[in-house]
């Protein structure tokens, strides 16, 4: 380091990477309400908000999360992995067990609002 300069660069290449955003601006969302008490194999959701990714996929209260993407979802630490694993934006594929059926809906994830 010779001149006042040579601090200034590293210092932007810092303050640029903050404000790309946290781990959390880049997850997917997808607008479910998760069950964290449940102890069935899976995530039974709670609820749904309105104009989400999950409104939009026809997801409803009850349902019950067992795969997203190409992964499989037996709990919520499944989940969270799997939410890491989709592109914001990119439609994909979700999972659910209603009542006695399985069905694979097409789910477009967002960057959280």
């Amino acid at each position: 380091l010779t001149s006042p300069n040579d601090f200034v660069l590293p210092y932007a290449k810092m303050e640029a990477q903050a404000s790309q955003g946290s781990r959390d601006t880049l997850r997917a969302y997808l607008g479910t309400i998760p069950n964290y008490t449940s102890e069935v194999e899976g995530v039974p959701l709670t609820g749904i908000r309105k104009d989400s990714p999950a409104d939009k996929a026809g997801l409803q209260a009850k349902d019950v999360i067992v795969g997203l993407g190409d992964q499989s979802v037996k709990n919520i630490y499944d989940y969270t992995y799997a939410l890491d694993a989709v592109t914001i934006g990119e439609p994909t594929q979700i999972r659910v067990i209603r009542g006695t059926e399985t069905l694979s809906l097409p789910i477009t994830p967002m960057a959280r609002p």
